[in-house]
């Protein structure tokens, strides 16, 4: 009997960065909010945190490694990555090693890569900063598994967040075209990432049309409801009140493999309620159309709060994920 092909698992994460949780736009995330937070009146002159909890035992960060830990994936990757140290020190205890390529002109975030020592080493990389105003990237990795000697590219990105903007196409294009330079080309291959558009978008469907990669869930039967739970929410920039839409039925994440590789198996990451605390309760700011959009002018010092109700909580983060997306993992093997 001829043994069988090797084969590895790869997680895809947007893990929602350190210092890009700002509190505003997640009320409904309170276990990562101080106590005299939780009910307070969410304004920012009100003394509104920040930034949700990200360091200590019930922080983020210990959360979302705890994650990636249980996962038990061989290669690991990560947008909106603006912490690389202190996960590279954490999962350094797991076993991994790391890259990090942050976005151009100052941004915090970028894109990460880990992969299993025991079972991964690293041939090359290659840094990919798109040529739109978008400042986005893709991190591009030549890995070598262990005992097979097969080469693995792996490509993590994160594109532009404006899926109005037009520029998905263009990204996607110049990633495919990364992908085929020197050391790259001819090794079997994997797409991660935070498309931030969905697989029926004009763009992707034109991607996967004429590219060679396919979607491990969707030739698996296993497609996501959605890839983040956020609800609906009331935000206050300083000045004004605003209005965002909640979302909890778009799968904007996704792993892409090339003809080289057979999705095996997918393990599944986003199971509802296990991600939600639908038996919590909070005061929170419940959207509704009829309030007005600025505040009123005899209330300069912003005191007027859109009006609210107590719902149950259904959003990401949350004591389960501490991010606002849920992780997709799946094994593969190659052909």
């Amino acid at each position: 009997m001829s043994p069988l092909p090797p084969r590895f698992s790869v997680v895809q994460f947007n893990i929602l960065g350190k210092t890009l949780a700002e509190a505003k736009w997640f009320p409904h995330a309170k276990q990562f909010l101080p106590g005299v937070a939780q009910n307070a009146v969410w304004t920012e002159t009100a003394g509104f945190p920040s930034h949700l909890q990200w360091d200590g035992p019930n922080g983020r960060l210990a959360l979302l490694v705890e994650q990636i830990k249980k996962l038990d994936a061989d290669v690991v990757c990560m947008q909106e990555m603006d912490a690389f140290p202190e996960f590279q020190e954490a999962l350094a205890q797991y076993g991994y090693a790391g890259e990090y390529l942050q976005r151009p002109n100052g941004r915090a975030d970028g894109c990460a890569v880990f992969w299993r020592l025991t079972e991964f080493t690293k041939d090359d990389s290659f840094h990919l900063n798109y040529s739109d105003r978008s400042e986005r990237v893709a991190l591009l990795m030549q890995l070598r598994q262990f005992p097979s000697g097969k080469l693995l590219t792996v490509a993590c990105t994160h594109l532009h967040w404006d899926r109005k903007a037009g520029v998905h196409e263009q990204q996607l294009q110049e990633l495919r075209e990364a992908m085929q330079r020197l050391p790259f080309v001819g090794s079997a291959a994997v797409i991660a990432g935070d498309f931030n558009n969905q697989s029926s978008s004009a763009a992707i469907s034109h991607f996967l049309a004429t590219s060679q990669f396919r979607s491990a869930h969707e030739v698996l039967g296993q497609v996501p409801h959605s890839t983040s739970y956020t609800p609906d929410n009331f935000y206050h920039t300083g000045s004004e009140w605003r209005y965002k839409q909640g979302r909890d039925d778009e799968v904007i994440d996704f792993i892409l493999c090339d003809q080289q590789l057979e999705p095996t198996a997918i393990t599944q990451c986003h199971i509802l309620p296990d991600y939600s605390c639908g038996d919590t309760q909070l005061d929170l700011l419940a959207p509704d159309a009829a309030c007005p959009a600025h505040l009123p002018q005899d209330d300069p010092l912003g005191k007027w709060c859109p009006p609210r109700t107590a719902v149950p909580l259904t959003g990401l983060p949350n004591a389960h994920c501490g991010s606002d997306h849920v992780p997709l993992m799946a094994t593969f093997q190659f052909r």
